[in-house]
């Protein structure tokens, strides 16, 4: 069984499924965003780390204990 609709209700509906493709867009922008916010964070932890590390190599290095407690609580 065929069923038929208005025009009006079919021009409502594509411009619903326009906005609904809208709203989409909107979202993969946004969770590219967040993807891309979320990498640049966790290389600069990761660099952080790796900064604290080396001061702290350093430190222990050189026997200089107060240096490893400042590269500690810097991290």
């Amino acid at each position: 069984m065929t069923s038929y609709v208005s025009r009006e209700e079919f021009e409502r509906m594509s411009e619903r499924l326009a906005e609904l493709e809208k709203m989409m867009g909107r979202q993969s922008s946004l969770l590219t965003i967040a993807t891309v916010s979320a990498e640049a964070v966790e290389t600069q932890v990761k660099e952080s780390m790796q900064q604290c590390l080396r001061r702290w190599t350093e430190a222990s290095r050189r026997g200089d204990f107060g240096a490893q407690a400042y590269a500690n609580r810097r991290g």
